[in-house]
């Protein structure tokens, strides 16, 4: 049912938990999961002097991604891990379509209230956009 698994991982306890019920999803139906961290780009990275903090959170994210998935026992399931730039949403949206995801799992909520104030709430858009199935993990 579920071989396909795709985690959007952005460093919160609710995206922790997420994976974990990835991992759990792809034992129980014999899946692979793919973890992937979003790396909001805007514009503004692009000017001279942004390079640096792009390069910082891409250096964060890429440890961040390491560390998840460096305390699971051997044979647990397969799982690779992604980087992605872009709008969060959109992003993961890209990534599943691109590997053929059958399943989404999400933390229910991200890093903090007020960016999901000013640019909306990831899961939500996903939820909204996805043509399959989404599990939100509180």
């Amino acid at each position: 049912m579920f071989r396909n698994i795709l985690v959007g991982y952005d460093g919160s306890e609710a995206a922790a938990r997420a994976f974990a019920a990835a991992v759990e999803l792809a034992r129980a139906f014999g899946g692979q999961v793919r973890v992937v961290s979003v790396i909001a780009a805007p514009a503004m990275h692009l000017e001279t002097g942004a390079t640096l903090a792009l390069e910082h959170e891409q250096a964060w994210a890429t440890g961040s991604l390491a560390e998840l998935t460096r305390d699971l026992h051997e044979g647990a399931c397969q799982i690779e891990t992604d980087l992605a730039w872009g709008p969060p949403a959109e992003a993961l949206l890209d990534q599943a379509r691109l590997h053929g995801a059958d399943h989404i799992v999400l933390g229910r909520t991200g890093k903090g209230m007020v960016q999901r104030l000013l640019i909306g709430s990831v899961s939500r858009t996903v939820v909204d956009r996805a043509h399959i199935a989404v599990t939100l993990v509180p």
